[in-house]
């Protein structure tokens, strides 16, 4: 009397043999042996429903979502500061017609400010300006379904994710030096004073960097008197070794290296306190600056960074022939046709 019996069941699948959404009925038979003599007598027999629905699993349209895909009831999801979170309910396994009936959005803390429009929508947003004062919220999907083989009757499944802030690489012990010179950049105490050569290749080497997740760097440059015209003269790379071509001198201007790192969040490229370097150019004649810009500019144009170093390498550069710019026009029309 007022005994209890909790019946487990458990339902196996793998990709060879899914388990769809669907309403399973298992018979059950609570048996008992009878202390005196052993024999088995039946207590209780039952037919249970047990219904199979879609699986929600809750995505970033713009980040990374780590989760364990043995459990999709909770995951951890990161995105860059500087843009909105926006959040996607993917139903897998739906059926046809749907099983999905909605989905309602909550955070803690509460005051995410979630921007949804109707519970059918499986789109969510959190505006930018909440990270500001945010570093993490937990986001919470109650997704209602339909029960498979029943008329009206819903269930609940509730999902989490934790959303956090992608704090992006952390430069502060990083280095990098340009080598096949004397020259280090760096902390650039007791720097050498061996001087660069405009238009040859170099080797920069970059350490120090550090970051939770997979770090890309590149190779900048700029010129003083425009800091905010800065060009790339290396793509975005895991590597730790990059190859570069110095830009011109210019002048009465001063040509500035420097070094920046995002990651496979597309993080906003960033610089830091000591990777930025005054390379000691050595001064080309005007004729000898002017072939060698002409020469590049006569090239054919293999990418979109190689049309970018031109236009830097030009920029600087006075007294090209007509020449010189008609075939670079010419080039540029054709790589832009065959992209």
């Amino acid at each position: 009397p007022a005994a209890h019996v909790d019946v487990c069941l458990q339902l196996y699948s793998n990709a060879s043999h899914p388990v769809s959404p669907q309403k399973i009925f298992v018979a059950t038979n609570l048996t008992m042996t009878v202390p005196s003599d052993g024999s088995l007598v039946s207590l209780h027999s039952a037919e249970i429903a047990v219904y199979v629905l879609p699986e929600p699993v809750i995505t970033d349209v713009q980040g990374l979502k780590y989760t364990d895909e043995l459990d999709f009831r909770t995951c951890v999801i990161v995105h860059n500061e500087n843009k909105a979170s926006e959040g996607e309910m993917v139903v897998r396994a739906e059926t046809d017609p749907k099983l999905f009936n909605g989905v309602v959005w909550s955070s803690v803390p509460a005051d995410a400010n979630i921007i949804q429009g109707q519970t059918s929508q499986y789109l969510m947003t959190i505006q930018q300006p909440y990270w500001d004062n945010h570093t993490e919220l937990d986001l919470y999907a109650d997704v209602e379904f339909y029960l498979p083989g029943e008329f009206g009757l819903t269930a609940v499944k509730r999902r989490m994710c934790r959303n956090i802030i992608n704090p992006g690489p952390d430069g502060d012990a990083a280095q990098f030096a340009i080598t096949a010179t004397a020259a280090t950049a760096g902390k650039f105490t007791g720097q050498a004073t061996t001087e660069i050569v405009p238009f040859e290749t170099y080797t920069v080497t970059i350490s120090g960097w550090t970051h939770w997740t997979t770090i890309l760097y590149s190779v900048w440059g700029y010129y003083a008197s425009d800091p905010a015209a800065s060009f790339r003269l290396s793509p975005d790379s895991a590597s730790l070794v990059h190859t570069i071509t110095i830009p011109p001198e210019a002048e009465d201007d001063t040509l500035i290296l420097l070094v920046k790192a995002t990651d496979d969040l597309n993080f906003p490229h960033r610089g830091c306190a000591h990777c930025s370097y005054i390379p000691p150019l050595k001064q080309l004649s005007a004729e000898v600056t002017q072939a060698k810009v002409s020469s590049i500019l006569e090239a054919d144009i293999p990418d979109v960074d190689y049309l970018l170093f031109e236009l830097v390498a030009s920029s600087k550069v006075s007294g090209l022939d007509d020449k010189t710019m008609s075939i670079f026009l010419d080039h540029v029309g054709t790589y832009i046709a065959g992209t």
